[in-house]
């Protein structure tokens, strides 16, 4: 199975998609702190299950 078909990097996708949508509902002062963190993080998980879908099962 490819990484894109993976059910977790869907999810993950469909979790920044909705963070995203909700992005300018949420208080410019939230924004920059908080929201940035979730939104980077979010990203960061997608970065890091791309990063193991080219690893070999010895390096996993």
């Amino acid at each position: 199975m490819k990484i894109l078909e993976a059910p977790i990097y869907k999810k993950i996708v469909d979790l920044y998609k909705t963070l995203h949508l909700y992005r300018n509902s949420i208080p410019k002062q939230d924004r920059f702190t908080i929201w940035q963190r979730c939104e980077n993080t979010a990203i960061e998980i997608l970065n890091l299950l791309l990063l193991c879908a080219q690893m070999s099962k010895e390096q996993k």
